[in-house]
C-alpha cells in the first residue's frame, strides 16, 4: 500500500551572515511522517534531515544543490537506509555556509515495511530575494500549509509585545509575554497563573534557575514551536529548562541536536543530562555510543570520575553493556 504526502515549509533567516553555530527547524510533515533539518554551521559544514518517528525502515533517495553568493554551486546526490530507530540523512557541504543563497533539496522516501508501502517526498529549500534571508522550503505534500504562516504570526506577536500583560525577569533582563500563551504552552506555568497564585496577581515572576538567553529562547517556542539557532551549551540549557517548565514539545528537538555531539569528551554530560531531564531517546544514543567505545573510554580520567561522582548511573551503563555483549 502506498501513500503520498506533502508539505510546504518556509524557514527563514534573518542575519545577513549565519553565524558559526548550528540552526534547527520545527518539524515538519504530518502524521508518522515527520521531520526537522539542522544547518550545521560549525567547524565541518553540513545539512541533515531527522525524522521524528522511529518506523517503518525508509530509503530516501535524492540529490541537494547549494548555491552561494560567489556563484560557486555543489551537487551533491545521497541515497539513504534510515533503519527504524531516529536517524537522519547528512548531506555535507563544501564550502562556507555562512554566505548560503539558496538549497534546492530533492528526494524521494519509499517506506520498507511488511506492506510494502510508500511514500514519496520532495523537498526543495531556497532563499527569497533579500540577501539577508534564507528559506527553506520543503515540499512533501499534505494539508497543513497554513502552520509556517501560523508560526511566523505568532513570531511576530511575540517581538511586537502587544498586549503583553505578563513579565518573567531572569537576572537584569525582563521578557514580556502573554498570560494565554505560557499557560496554553506549559503546564508550570498555567499553574502559577491561577487566579490565587501571587504571580497572577502581580503580572510577573522572578526566575533564578534559568539564565535570560535560555528563557528567551524557551518562550520563543512557546509561541512558534520552533528554534532557530541552537549551540552544544544551549542545547544542554534549553532541555533542562523545557523539562523544569514542561515545554515537552521542545525536548526531543535537543535531544535529537544533542546527539550530533556524541564524542568520548563530551557522551558522558549528555548521559548524566539524558538521565537527570528524562530523556528517554538521547540517554538511549549514548548508551550505544558508549557501548561501541567502552574499549577506550574505560581508561580515561573521565570515566573513572565518572564511576565515582555517578556511580548508580554508571552501574547502569555497565549492566547495559554486559547485556549487550552477552
Amino acid at each position: 500500500m502506498s501513500m503520498n504526502y506533502s508539505l510546504t515549509y518556509t524557514w527563514q533567516f534573518y542575519e545577513q551572515e549565519l553565524r558559526n553555530i548550528s540552526y534547527v527547524s520545527s518539524y515538519f510533515g504530518s502524521g508518522n511522517h515527520q521531520w526537522c533539518m539542522i544547518l550545521n554551521c560549525e567547524s565541518n559544514p553540513n545539512l541533515l534531515l531527522y525524522r521524528r518517528f522511529s518506523s517503518p525502515k525508509e530509503r530516501v533517495v535524492g540529490n541537494v544543490i547549494v548555491h552561494s553568493f560567489d556563484t560557486r554551486n555543489q551537487n551533491k546526490p545521497f541515497d539513504k537506509i534510515l533503519d527504524s530507530g531516529y536517524t537522519c540523512i547528512k548531506i555535507p557541504l563544501a564550502y562556507n555556509t555562512y554566505q548560503v543563497r539558496q538549497i534546492t533539496l530533492n528526494s524521494t522516501a519509499q517506506t520498507c515495511n511488511l506492506q510494502e508501502s510508500s511514500a514519496q517526498t520532495d523537498f526543495s529549500i531556497q532563499s527569497c530575494l533579500d540577501s539577508s534571508k534564507l528559506n527553506i522550503i520543503c515540499n512533501i505534500s499534505s494539508n497543513v500549509d497554513a502552520s509556517g504562516s501560523l508560526s511566523c504570526d505568532m513570531q511576530a506577536m511575540y517581538e511586537k509585545r502587544e498586549h503583553a500583560d505578563f513579565v518573567l525577569i531572569c537576572n537584569s533582563a525582563e521578557i514580556r509575554a502573554h498570560k494565554f500563551i505560557l499557560s496554553a504552552r506549559s503546564p508550570v506555568f498555567s499553574r502559577m497563573l491561577q487566579h490565587d497564585m501571587k504571580e497572577s496577581i502581580d503580572n510577573k515572576v522572578v526566575i533564578t534557575d534559568v539564565d535570560a538567553s535560555v528563557m528567551e529562547k524557551l518562550v520563543l517556542f512557546m509561541y512558534t514551536n520552533r528554534v532557530n539557532e541552537m549551540s552544544y551549551s544551549m542545547a544542554l540549557d534549553l532541555f533542562s529548562a523545557a523539562e523544569k517548565y514542561a515545554v515537552l514539545g521542545l525536548k526531543p528537538l535537543c535531544e535529537r541536536f544533542l546527539s550530533l555531539f556524541l564524542t568520548t569528551s563530551k557522551v558522558l554530560e549528555i548521559l548524566i543530562s539524558a538521565d537527570l531531564y528524562n530523556g528517554a531517546e538521547l540517554k538511549q544514543n549514548a548508551m550505544n555510543y558508549i557501548f561501541e567505545q567502552f574499549g577506550y573510554m574505560k581508561g580515561t580520567e573521565d570515566w573513572k570520575n565518572f564511576t565515582k561522582e555517578h556511580s548508580y548511573l554508571a552501574v547502569e551503563v555497565l549492566t547495559y553493556i554486559t547485556e549487550k555483549m552477552q
